[in-house]
């Protein structure tokens, strides 16, 4: 199955070169339409299934904020990414809101835009099937592109020194938004959820690694073995060493 695009810009000669210059069939994509403003993207949509919306902001009639706003309550589905020059990019980020996936600064390569895109179909490749059980889709969390991207980044940087303001600029947010649609959406706070898996993970190699306890502290992002030790243990009521010598005798 391939996606299928939808490119909207007022100027003829962009939406020419995204939709003819760039070999989207290597992304398992097809450019099923172009559009020169929100008001014909809108149209399109309600008559096609169309996956990933790629939209200019400044356009005439219905511009790319209103036109991604629309989506993101009619359509959740649709994968949104904005182009915006330097001039309109804090306009550009009012969109955040409505969980748009990507913003691509003017002018941008071609070799980006395929990134950018090759990283939206693996997204949804990970999706559940419209026609899983009905037990399975009911108890997946139902996160939001914006937050699995976080999330994404949050597990393949456990070990790393992360902040609030880090995880939120490889979303292209500020740390006030995600904090609080990370909160509304995973019903934790970002620091809790970071603390969760690192104590998981921690959990897991006292019980099945030799590691000592200052080398699993670093192994889960918590480069003072004091704090983890007191950290573990009121996550866990035991010290590290009393959960290993517990897990030992089980």
């Amino acid at each position: 199955m391939s996606y299928q695009l939808l490119i909207v810009d007022d100027e003829v000669l962009i939406r020419k070169a995204l939709s003819q210059y760039i070999d989207w069939e290597s992304l398992n994509c097809v450019v099923h339409a172009t559009a020169s403003n929100g008001k014909e993207a809108i149209k399109i949509i309600e008559e096609n299934k169309i996956d990933i919306v790629i939209t200019d902001v400044k356009m005439p009639l219905i511009d790319g904020i209103e036109l991604s706003r629309y989506i993101c309550k009619n359509h959740p589905n649709i994968t949104t990414v904005i182009l915006s020059g330097y001039a309109e990019f804090e306009y550009a980020q009012s969109a955040i809101q409505y969980h748009v996936s990507q913003y691509l600064l003017k002018p941008i390569s071609k070799e980006k835009i395929m990134s950018c895109i090759k990283e939206i179909v693996k997204q949804k490749a990970t999706e559940l099937p419209a026609d899983d059980s009905m037990n399975t889709a009911e108890t997946a969390p139902k996160y939001s592109i914006f937050i699995k991207q976080a999330i994404n980044y949050i597990d393949e940087h456990l070990t790393d020194d992360m902040t609030l303001e880090t995880i939120a600029e490889s979303v292209h947010s500020n740390a006030s938004y995600l904090s609080r649609i990370f909160k509304k959406e995973v019903g934790t706070s970002v620091i809790t959820y970071i603390t969760d898996l690192r104590i998981k993970k921690a959990k897991d190699l006292l019980e099945h690694s030799d590691l000592k306890t200052f080398e699993i502290s670093d192994a889960v992002g918590i480069h003072d073995p004091a704090y983890f030790s007191v950290l573990f243990k009121k996550y866990t009521g035991m010290s590290p060493k009393s959960y290993r010598n517990k897990a030992d005798s089980l």
